[in-house]
């Protein structure tokens, strides 16, 4: 009886361990972690998609689509039918970037985002490749996009990538490496430094620091209406209320 107990419990934990289930793929998409990862794609009318090694890098792992004779719109869908967590789009940030590596330049490689359940809620953009038989980082702008609009209430799980869209496959072979969603970095601007002008806001932190009945701001020059200066209010406060250029310090 040991004996059956045993081996039935050495069956259950086999069985878990064989079947652990993998999380499902989310941005940003690197196709190396397949130990826990599930990179399941779908094809249609025409792809047929693997995981595979780089073709500059052998130590890589890459998705590799062939575009075989079918439809011109032949495409693969990333993450099957969804992916783990929506596609973090906001008012400002509408931005995916892919590696890809093809065999033509000046081709169409469209990438079209969809909800999850409705493929009505979607947005796609197209972008050229630049070079060819080499890796080469697309930008894909949903901010213009060619097809369909982005909703920023609404999900967007599914990533769709179309190589040399509109034309027929005839066995060509494409590749994508990482892929991740795009977020501008913050600006970091500088201390000022003398001389101060005012004038150059974009990359300079004109940070003052008023005391004891002081109020400044940035403004227009009372005589040129096309030059800046620091205009300052002198409230009732101290004798001795100012203004510290710099907030803390200079550069």
């Amino acid at each position: 009886m040991k004996r059956i107990l045993f081996l039935l419990i050495s069956s259950s934990l086999l069985a878990t361990v064989s079947y652990a289930q993998k999380s499902k793929a989310e941005l940003p998409i690197n196709w190396d972690d397949s130990a826990t990862v599930d990179y399941a794609t779908r094809d249609f009318d025409g792809t047929a998609s693997n995981i595979d090694v780089s073709p500059t890098n052998a130590n890589n792992i890459v998705l590799k689509t062939v575009k075989n004779a079918g439809q011109v719109w032949a495409g693969t869908v990333i993450g099957d039918n969804s992916m783990a967590k929506k596609i973090p789009f906001t008012a400002t940030e509408k931005t995916i970037k892919a590696l890809v590596y093809s065999p033509d330049t000046g081709i169409i490689v469209k990438l079209k985002v969809e909800n999850g359940t409705s493929g009505a809620i979607n947005a796609e953009v197209d972008v050229k490749t630049t070079v060819a038989n080499a890796w080469d980082t697309l930008t894909f702008d949903f901010n213009s996009p060619t097809n369909g609009s982005i909703d920023i209430t609404k999900d967007y799980e599914k990533l769709i990538v179309f190589y040399d869209f509109g034309v027929n496959g005839t066995g060509k072979t494409y590749y994508v490496d990482n892929i991740w969603f795009y977020t501008v970095p913050p600006v970091t601007k500088a201390k000022p430094e003398l001389p101060i002008t005012w004038e150059d806001t974009a990359t300079v932190n004109y940070a003052t620091r008023d005391f004891d009945g002081t109020v400044s701001n940035i403004d227009v020059d009372p005589g040129n209406a096309n030059n800046k200066v620091l205009k300052t209010v002198k409230n009732a406060g101290q004798v001795w209320a100012g203004t510290v250029i710099g907030d803390n310090s200079m550069a």
